[in-house]
């Protein structure tokens, strides 16, 4: 099942049928009298875990079409994504400071760790969608979306994607996270993340590895700052590792599936959060 859907056991698949069948009350089934809601979420994980075909999947699925599957996914998708939502909670500072790992000694003040996760995408035919999809870092078209980790480990926030282009330090502007953060909270962020004077004019501490500047090494004082940050921040490295074993994330996307890729992205983050945890 793992190997396949990326869910960790038969639970966690009957709790996600379960809470469709609660939410929809049976009307999702009634709609899709060809395949009942555990096999429609079943072909749904299969295609996020390993982006199989539709057409493989309609032979395992015994469906009369390539297309109905493909339709099948968008929605079931969608409807997953509604609700596995609450699988991504905001913790509160007292949530924060009772699972804090031992690593984050000195970093008692973070609320959450941030990273831009970029997923590769076709080439739009569209000139506009291919300069604001190009990203200079990875020299190809790219969807990019902010993810925060907390301490712990766990995914606390997910923002809509954004094209390859926009810095990171763009989306954080843009996103709502800064009204969730509250003043004296700690933000752990890479060296992209040129975010201080916005930090500082909301009472936040923004830490981050320093910069060489113009000199030609670190001191002492910064190597072991450096060192500890990054220690903290493999939590993020680990997070993101496991969103890319999904293949619909992990390889090149079709431009037709871009519109969908906030569902796809929030139902992985979720699944993650459902799974063993990374410490």
């Amino acid at each position: 099942l793992s190997t396949l859907t990326g869910l960790e056991s038969f639970d966690i698949l009957n709790t996600i049928v379960d809470t469709i069948k609660l939410v929809y009350k049976d009307k999702f089934e009634k709609n899709n009298v060809r395949m009942n809601t555990r096999d429609r979420v079943i072909m749904t994980y299969m295609k996020l875990k390993q982006n199989v075909s539709y057409s493989l999947l309609a032979i395992i699925f015994n469906c009369y079409s390539a297309k109905h599957c493909q339709r099948v996914f968008y929605n079931t998708v969608k409807i997953l994504n509604k609700c596995l939502k609450p699988a991504i909670p905001w913790p509160s500072r007292e949530e924060i400071l009772k699972n804090l790992p031992q690593c984050f000694e000195g970093f008692e003040d973070v609320r959450v760790i941030l990273d831009c996760t970029e997923i590769f995408i076709q080439k739009p035919a569209n000139l506009c969608c291919q300069i604001i999809t190009y990203s200079h870092y990875k020299g190809s078209q790219t969807c990019k979306i902010m993810t925060g980790v907390s301490p712990a480990g766990n995914i606390t926030y997910i923002i809509k994607p954004y094209g390859g282009r926009v810095t990171d330090s763009t989306i954080f502007q843009q996103s709502d996270l800064i009204k969730l953060l509250e003043p004296n909270d700690a933000v752990m962020v890479d060296r992209g993340f040129l975010i201080d004077e916005v930090c500082e004019i909301n009472r936040l501490k923004c830490i981050r590895p320093p910069f060489l500047k113009d000199k030609k090494q670190l001191s002492k004082a910064e190597s072991i700052l450096t060192s500890k940050i990054a220690t903290a921040r493999f939590h993020i490295e680990r997070s993101n590792q496991r969103i890319k074993t999904f293949k619909i994330l992990g390889s090149i996307m079709p431009v037709k599936l871009v519109p969908t890729l906030e569902d796809i992205f929030t139902v992985v983050c979720a699944t993650i959060n459902m799974s063993s945890p990374i410490l």
